[in-house]
């Protein structure tokens, strides 16, 4: 065993796992490995009935005798359950949520001890998110870096999904104040936290995200068995439905309250927020339009039918409603890259 790791103290790392024993060998070999370790170790047990506990339990005794490694049993079902459950217990300033089924960066640690003071800053705000870009590999051996626009804008994240679980790094305060994971959606949570997060920052009243632009970390395995899973958005039809509908949401609740006592100020800052929110629901119509467009490439004609009546309704303009259609058309007939083309015509519209 290697003896005297770098330990970063204010670090909490908190992973998940059900039923998981094909997948964790390989990503707890990838923890332990690094040079550098976090302060605590949260592994948080979904009611698993394989041996993943056990491999669990192995970590625990490599690494307790350092950090504090513990193995906690999640009484609710659900990713996202099990995540809110690991959050319960943090007590370090900083949180980073990884996935059971894929693999730790050596220097991912490493190179967030020189960011992760008590009091980082980045032109006088703190920042209160760190966000890299990841590998992806798939089951058939593809391999891609995934691409991001390293904004903290909340339309990109709309349009793009490019803040996932397993790259941001969040100060704890900030997750637990914007209300931590959403426990009732099964399916593109970290997209919705993503959006949450971003809408967060808009108000003035927390800090900002800070993208590391220089290196890629970690590898996230899409398979079958995962939690993205690479089955096609029919399938989870539903489940999507209520990712948009908590998204939508989260623009409805976008911050117009300010500080200020001013009633000029009041109505102003209102009048600019009621701008804001419509043009994200413009990013979130634009969104719609591309989904119904793959849902009816893969063939659920009346999903994308119903689907894309919900992106008129949120597109607010004529333009908005025109360039949806065409993103619809263009992905149904197998066009890709349409998420990208479509925040550029966001930034034309609203820039």
């Amino acid at each position: 065993m290697q003896e005297g790791h770098k330990i970063l103290r204010q670090l909490s790392v908190v992973v998940p796992f059900y039923n998981r024993e094909a997948w964790l060998p390989d990503t707890l070999r990838s923890i332990e490995q690094s040079p550098v370790w976090p302060g605590v170790l949260l592994l948080v047990d979904n009611g698993s009935t394989d041996k993943s506990r056990d491999l669990c339990a192995q970590t625990v005794r490599h690494m307790e005798k350092e950090i504090d490694a513990r193995i906690l049993s999640c009484p609710r079902r659900g990713a996202t359950a099990a995540r809110n459950y690991g959050l319960s217990e943090v007590t370090t300033e900083w949180v980073y949520f990884f996935d059971s089924d894929d693999l730790w960066s050596a220097d991912f640690l490493t190179d967030m001890g020189s960011l992760l003071p008590s009091h980082a800053k980045e032109e006088g705000a703190a920042v209160d998110v760190f966000a890299f870009r990841t590998n992806i590999v798939t089951d058939g051996g593809g391999r891609i870096v995934k691409k991001v626009s390293f904004s903290q804008h909340p339309a990109p994240q709309i349009l793009l999904s490019h803040l996932a679980t397993q790259n941001m790094c969040m100060r704890t305060s900030f997750v637990r104040e914007i209300g931590g994971w959403r426990d009732d959606l099964s399916y593109h949570n970290d997209w919705e936290l993503g959006v949450r997060a971003t809408i967060a920052m808009q108000g003035g009243h927390h800090g900002t995200l800070s993208w590391l632009k220089d290196k890629v970390y970690h590898t996230v395995r899409i398979h079958s068995d995962s939690i993205t899973g690479t089955g096609g958005f029919a399938a989870r039809y539903h489940d999507l439905l209520a990712a948009l509908a908590a998204v939508r949401d989260d623009i409805g609740k976008a911050d117009d309250k300010p500080d200020g006592p001013s009633r000029q100020t009041v109505e102003a800052i209102s009048a600019a927020a009621g701008r804001c929110r419509q043009s994200l629901l413009a990013a979130l119509s634009l969104r719609e339009a591309i989904l119904a467009g793959h849902l009816r490439r893969e063939g659920a004609a009346a999903e994308a039918k119903a689907l894309l009546r919900e992106a008129r309704r949120d597109s607010g303009r004529w333009l908005v409603t025109m360039w949806g259609w065409l993103a619809y058309q263009y992905v149904r007939r197998g066009g890709r890259g349409a998420n990208r083309l479509m925040l550029a015509v966001w930034r034309w519209l609203y820039a």
